[in-house]
């Protein structure tokens, strides 16, 4: 990354004239590297795929922590029995005392398939979607506000893809005020050994409910645990993959019933609403040369019930079908759009403050995907540069969008910038 004593606009301003050294400069900054080590983790804290208010100011507390990539080519970490992950919200997160804290395989929990009637937590492997079982104990720290799970097998010791994600589903928690706030994780692995890892995610909380898209795979044959896994999917040459579902909340937390599809071109679609308003869109990234390809839905989307949480919602279903005589890796961004409209920008050079929610550069900025050359961030703390370049992903060094943080987008035009919910999905096509 680059240094600078100079304030952060002229700073930019001298980078950006020096544009002939642009790849050199992504080239240095690959140097810099922000994986984790020493027992330090890297995690993230996302809204849950099962409620549109899990992070909304005063509702129940419900997000996914995210420590190891949920993709399951990337190995999961290993838990013996009596491993624990800890996870310490602060003190803002109030437990109001209605409902007790225990494991979701506990009677008093309330039946599977049903709504909860406890707060509990959950140990997840990521992509394919499913939970340690046996269920691992839960417990709280009053004096620590701290939720405490503890494996009850060894999971991913021997075979399988190990724990990656915590899901919080602390329904008789109260989120705080709108703002962000660090939830501390601490994992021992082994008790035995003493090792452990920790790492902070910061979750942003709202300040109402906004328009929310929510990945799932239920709607896909097979029993769980896992469910067939329709995010991260590898078929062969003229196979077709398993369908994608989505579940789909307004701004008022209800579901988007009739909600659709509707066909701008092979690798762009608008998502549409049951009056044919535009409410989001799809962009499908392919590899050199394909071009038969197709998205369509089963149909408009229907009224159901979140898996787990069982709160109202709309399933939207889809069926996507990459080029039969192309293979390589085929990316699909969904997106919800903000209901606090878009940000206008100007051709050249915009100074916007992200609104969130945190998300890889390129999927929170697929409403203008193809249209901008460069997105800049300063860093007041490090006083560095770091700058994200379409068909340079692996050398950037900004990799995400965080909201409340300032970023420079140059743009190619005037044009309007959509953020809002998000998810990619990905087939991988073999030869």
């Amino acid at each position: 990354m680059l240094s600078a004593s100079r304030s952060p606009l002229a700073r930019l301003g001298l980078v950006l004239l020096a544009s002939s050294l642009a790849v050199l400069s992504i080239l240095v900054w690959s140097h810099h590297s922000s994986a984790q080590g020493g027992g330090e983790l890297s995690v993230t804290a996302d809204p849950a795929p099962i409620a549109p208010d899990g992070t909304v100011a005063g509702a129940k507390t419900d997000f996914v922590l995210t420590f190891i990539d949920p993709d399951p080519a990337v190995p999961g970490l290993p838990l013996t029995v009596g491993g624990t992950v800890s996870v310490q919200l602060p003190t803002a997160f109030v437990n109001l005392g209605e409902l007790p804290v225990l494991s979701i395989g506990s009677p008093d929990c309330g039946p599977p398939g049903n709504p909860f009637v406890c707060s509990t937590s959950v140990l997840l492997q990521g992509w394919p979607q499913s939970l340690e079982v046996p269920f691992p104990g839960v417990a709280w720290d009053e004096a620590t506000n701290t939720i405490t799970l503890t494996s009850t097998v060894d999971w991913g010791a021997v075979d399988g893809p190990g724990v990656k994600q915590v899901h919080l589903l602390l329904f008789g928690f109260q989120n705080p005020r709108p703002g962000d706030y660090d939830i501390e994780v601490t994992i021992q692995p082994n008790p035995d050994s003493g090792e452990t890892l920790s790492g902070t995610a910061t979750v942003h909380i709202l300040d109402s409910v906004q328009p929310a898209i929510g990945p799932i795979s239920v709607i896909n044959p097979g029993p769980p645990p896992p469910f067939p896994n329709s995010r991260y999917q590898t078929v062969a040459l003229g196979e077709t993959p398993l369908r994608w579902g989505f579940y789909l909340w307004d701004k008022d937390g209800n579901g988007i019933v009739g909600a659709d599809i509707v066909r701008t071109s092979n690798t762009h679609y608008r998502l549409v609403d049951a009056a044919g308003g535009t409410i989001g869109e799809v962009r499908i990234s392919t590899p050199d040369g394909a071009g038969s390809l197709s998205l369509e839905s089963v149909e408009p989307a229907v009224a159901a019930n979140a898996f787990a949480s069982r709160i109202p919602t709309a399933l939207l279903t889809l069926q996507f079908t990459p080029d039969p005589g192309v293979a390589g890796e085929y990316v699909a961004t969904v997106q919800l759009r903000d209901a606090r409209g878009p940000i206008p920008l100007a051709r050249g050079l915009n100074e916007i403050v992200y609104p969130g929610p945190t998300r890889p550069v390129a999927e929170a900025l697929v409403s203008i995907a193809g249209g901008f050359t460069t997105v800049w961030h300063w860093d007041n703390a490090s006083q560095l540069w770091s700058a994200f370049r379409p068909g340079f992903e692996f050398l950037s060094d900004l990799k995400q969008l965080v909201p409340g943080e300032v970023y420079w987008i140059d743009v190619d035009r005037a044009t309007p910038l959509f953020t809002g919910s998000s998810t990619r999905m990905f087939v991988t096509v073999t030869n």
